[in-house]
């Protein structure tokens, strides 16, 4: 079979970790490997957004060193042998909306420019004038450059199969959606764990990682087919929930430890029916694609809580609590901002901010129902035995496990409804399996794609990869790389503002 591996950039070492592993080891089974990369024909990237001329450097040397881990029978091809500089082209679009929809060549370049772009900057909602347009322009260009390049890729070594990491921010949405329409099969690989454990791999085929049917499908066929009796896997499934609450690191960030067990708000009234309102960080899941959209109830989390608060102004035996996600803390937009004053127009709801002591678990045990927008605690909720109203796109979509209105009438007889029992929780239990299952084959075989911090002359150094060495040492290759940055890529470094400023004109 003829594969094509793509690797974009090298500065998110863990990207081209994870393929030259699997590369060797296709290539170890007799597969023909076309490996392309790029050593950066263009300006900026997702992980440089600045077009800071220093981190450019950066990525090269990385680059480099990538390129000798190659296995000598994989034919390498820089993708600049298909980069035309001389492209121009200029789409019309005077808002966030409007950018989203923009298609080419049958490439979702909107998603992907505003996926990226948010990811840098957090901000859900931005600008569009003149000078955010001619930000967004040049990353529309670049995206149009490299969805044509990959077009002359695909034309000339015709491959079975494209693999690639991820498929969400521009540099990756070009070789998914061009394959796809061809019908190429394509490996869109991930990694899972990682967080106090090593870096596990895994792959989507024909699916980008973040479709939910498809994730909902994982799921399911990993509990019919694991090789564990239905008592193993549902005792793993339940740790999972157990080392959540704990504050245990399990494939995520712990977003538990800063808050006080058994702490609720000192105003909490038995006596009333309260409803707790679990936001999620909007902006992680802002830009994935249009099945999120399709699939929210809302078009912002404000106003899915503003029309609860609405719908519940008249009830006082009725109390709204909002727990904002712990990730929001530091956030300066309105997204976040504007939900800390919801309590001053509607006297029966309280917002409990993300840096507050209070805990979420205990909000969630004494809570009458919970209302979510696709975050984990929301599983977690369904899980303890919660009745649980969904309003956006998750894993658990599909699963029946919450109350998933499809209009604002329904979801407003839900909220009245003071009897509303919980789902069954079995299905949750089979989502805590899938998030708490570590396959030993999915652990590198030929490439160490892991990484560590490490400290030298009293400064530590975050995300230090194994497979990037020199002299057999991935710690002198980190010592040797910032000693390069700092004495020679900073010399006569140039960049260029993000833009960040809001549009106020756009509803929440």
């Amino acid at each position: 079979m003829k594969i094509l591996f793509f690797t974009p950039i090298a500065a998110w070492p863990i990207h081209p970790g994870v393929l030259l592993d699997e590369m060797t080891r296709l290539v170890k089974d007799g597969h023909e490997i076309i490996y392309v990369y790029n050593n950066c024909c263009y300006d900026f990237c997702s992980a440089n957004m600045s077009a800071d001329t220093a981190m450019c450097k950066l990525c090269k040397y990385d680059m480099r060193h990538i390129l000798k881990l190659v296995p000598s029978r994989v034919s390498k091809v820089n993708i600049s042998e298909f980069w035309n500089n001389d492209t121009k082209i200029q789409f019309q679009y005077n808002n966030v909306q409007e950018l989203k929809q923009i298609e080419y060549k049958g490439v979702k370049t909107g998603y992907s420019v505003l996926s990226t772009y948010i990811t840098a900057t957090r901000n859900l909602a931005p600008q569009i004038d003149e000078t955010s347009k001619k930000y967004f322009d040049a990353l529309f260009l670049r995206s149009v450059k490299l969805t044509d390049a990959f077009e002359k890729v695909l034309d000339t070594y015709k491959p079975n199969r494209v693999c690639f990491y991820n498929a969400r921010l521009l540099e990756q949405r070009p070789e998914y959606d061009l394959s796809r329409n061809r019908g190429i099969e394509t490996y869109s690989y991930e990694v899972y764990a990682g967080w106090n454990e090593p870096f596990y791999k895994t792959k989507f085929i024909n699916s980008t990682p973040h479709n939910l049917s498809t994730l909902h499908d994982r799921y399911r066929a990993l509990w019919d087919n694991a090789r564990f009796s239905e008592s193993e896997k549902e005792k793993i499934g339940r740790a999972f929930f157990e080392k959540k609450r704990a504050g245990i690191a399990i494939g995520d960030k712990v977003y538990v430890k800063n808050q006080t067990k058994g702490k609720i708000p000192s105003d909490w009234d038995v006596k009333k029916h309260n409803i707790v309102i679990f936001n999620s960080s909007e902006d992680e899941f802002s830009a994935l694609g249009d099945e999120f959209d399709k699939l929210a109830l809302f078009p912002s989390q404000y106003q899915g809580i503003t029309f609860i608060a609405n719908a519940l102004k008249d009830n006082p035996d009725m109390h709204i609590w909002l727990r904002i996600h712990p990730n929001l803390t530091h956030i300066p937009y309105r997204y976040h901002q504007d939900l800390h004053k919801l309590s001053e127009t509607y006297p029966n709801l309280s917002v409990i901010e993300g840096s507050d002591d209070v805990s979420s678990y205990d909000l969630m045990d004494a809570a009458d129902k919970v209302v979510v927008f696709g975050s984990t605690i929301g599983l977690e909720s369904a899980y303890y035995k919660k009745p649980v109203i969904l309003l956006a796109g998750s894993i658990y979509y599909y699963s029946d496990i919450c109350y998933v209105p499809h209009t604002k009438e329904e979801l407003q007889q839900l909220l009245l409804t003071t009897n509303l029992p919980s789902k069954d929780n079995y299905e949750a239990i089979k989502i805590g399996f899938y998030y708490a299952y570590r396959n030993p084959n999915d652990v590198y075989e030929y490439i160490d794609f892991n990484k560590e911090n490490i400290t030298f002359c009293n400064r530590t150094w975050n995300e230090v990869f194994h497979y990037l060495k020199l002299f057999n040492s991935y710690k002198l290759y980190t010592i040797v790389k910032r000693m390069k940055y700092k004495l020679c890529y900073k010399k006569n470094r140039t960049s260029i503002d993000i833009p960040t400023e809001e549009d106020y004109s756009m509803q929440l």
